[in-house]
């Protein structure tokens, strides 16, 4: 799906690859809405983490303990925040 080999996909790359995968039909309301979640930086691009991270099957990343494990991995200092 990445035509400029750049590592990041544009808005415009995924909706031309998912057009070449004839099980998938989405609207592009759908299309737009399911792009603002995957953008967790919001730059406008996929890069290969959340292409990744919206790949992953719901039941490996929702269960709480999958989610209290990442968080924990990431808030070093115990805060209970993650800058």
């Amino acid at each position: 799906m990445d035509t400029n080999g750049d590592g990041q996909l544009t808005y415009d790359e995924l909706k031309s690859g998912l057009k070449e995968i004839p099980e998938i039909n989405i609207s592009e309301d759908d299309f737009m809405n399911a792009m603002a979640v995957m953008d967790a930086n919001q730059n406008n691009l996929i890069d290969y983490t959340e292409f990744i991270a919206a790949c992953l099957q719901s039941y490996n990343y929702l269960k709480e303990n999958h989610l209290r494990s990442a968080f924990t991995y990431f808030d070093k200092d115990g805060s209970g925040t993650i800058s």
